[in-house]
């Protein structure tokens, strides 16, 4: 029997409000390599995004080569496939390339033209399966951009792309592995998938969605990232194992799992199997006083301290109050962290959406977010979603300008 454990969208690095999740991660990791160590697994995939910024910080540099060396020490004979996120520079993966490979450690940062250089196979026993590792497909992987294009061609040309580009690894399988028990990675966003407010778009604005189909009919298991929730999409061996530990606040219920594949002849069983939960994240709502009295009494068990986000709702409009929410705000609590802070005055509702609290700067938002709001506020004599489409595209050009280069690792 073979075992596979997927998982995807680490994110390190990642801060949540300026609350820094490397802890988060580190515990995850002790976790997640006790479970393979006990489970005897022989595999394991990371679908994308293993870091949050295309260019990571030494720190997030440090976590991702302390896991690899330590899964490696606990569990030697294990192979290890990591493929590249819309978050992750290729460059920066691909850097350390031919040394991991030395030690089973396979990584695909992005397609470099060659559908062969994405599969493998491993065998244990009489059993052998095979996998395509697919990382995320960037633009250029899939199409070629035409002077002129339409909104709507852009997202039917970028759709098409990435139908074709799985009808021909499934080409390549059925040339060379026709028959083999099949994993297809994949990390994009599909039809149907429930999305996070801390997923960033990708592909025209997820608007290029793509349907299962597009899997074909080869495929033993689909192991996706880059949608956080975890979930099946359609058919039971299609699914994401979602980030490891909350990433956003609406992620708050989520309960994060990976997910073990075991293979004989065939597929025997796929099971989720749940992470435990390091912090709580709460909301707090009401009036200014409801809200500090469940605060000021707060408890927790959590190994982290619980982050909270605020939301406080009076009646109408005092600056009295508000010097003392900032004023009590700056107080240290017990057993939570305040993260997120919103104001709202309900007689102002009907001429603007909310006051917020000055803590909740733009540092709180994704630039594409913050581009959403400004957006949404203007007289919109102009075509919304063209306009976004291209501020994605500026967005995405400024960032692979600021990668680094293949041959160096930058830190932040």
């Amino acid at each position: 029997m073979i075992k596979v454990l997927h998982s995807s969208d680490w994110h390190l690095g990642k801060q949540l409000k300026k609350i820094d999740l490397s802890e988060d991660f580190k515990l995850f990791s002790a976790w997640i390599i006790n479970e393979i160590k006990n489970r005897e697994i022989d595999l394991l995939i990371v679908s994308g995004d293993i870091f949050d910024s295309s260019n990571p910080s030494q720190q997030a540099m440090q976590l991702y080569y302390d896991f690899l060396i330590e899964l490696r020490n606990e569990k030697p004979g294990i192979m290890i496939i990591v493929t590249g996120g819309n978050h992750d520079s290729p460059s920066v993966l691909d850097a350390p390339k031919l040394l991991l490979n030395q030690l089973n450690i396979q990584i695909f940062g992005a397609f470099k033209g060659n559908y062969k250089d994405l599969f493998f196979t491993l065998e244990k026993g009489d059993v052998k399966i095979v996998i395509a590792a697919v990382p995320y497909l960037r633009e250029r992987d899939i199409r070629v951009a035409v002077s002129g294009e339409s909104y709507d061609d852009k997202i039917s040309l970028t759709r098409a792309g990435i139908e074709q580009f799985y009808k021909n690894v499934n080409q390549y399988y059925e040339a060379e592995y026709a028959g083999l028990p099949f994993i297809l990675c994949g990390h994009l966003y599909v039809a149907g998938a429930t999305l996070s407010e801390s997923v960033r778009d990708i592909q025209v604005g997820n608007q290029a969605s793509v349907s299962t189909n597009i899997f074909g009919a080869n495929a033993s298991y689909v192991a996706l990232g880059h949608i956080h929730k975890p979930q099946v999409v359609d058919k039971k061996h299609i699914r994401y194992s979602g980030s490891p530990f909350a990433l956003g606040f609406d992620e708050k219920n989520d309960e994060k799992q990976v997910i073990q594949i075991d293979f004989e002849t065939h597929i025997s069983k796929i099971q989720s199997i749940k992470i435990p939960q390091f912090r709580s994240l709460r909301l707090f709502q009401g009036n200014f006083e409801e809200v500090k009295s469940k605060i000021d009494s707060y408890t927790s068990d959590s190994v982290l301290t619980d982050l909270a986000e605020v939301l406080i709702i009076e009646e109408s409009y005092n600056p009295n109050l508000l010097s003392q929410f900032q004023d009590w705000l700056s107080i240290p609590k017990n057993n939570i962290c305040i993260a997120k802070t919103k104001v709202q005055f309900i007689e102002n509702l009907a001429g603007s959406s909310s006051v917020l609290e000055p803590g909740d700067d733009l540092h709180n938002y994704e630039p594409i977010q913050m581009f959403k709001k400004i957006i949404a506020s203007k007289e919109r004599n102009f075509d919304t979603e063209e306009i976004i489409f291209t501020f994605q595209e500026l967005m995405q050009i400024i960032e692979e300008n600021h990668s680094p280069n293949e041959n160096t690792i930058s830190e932040n």
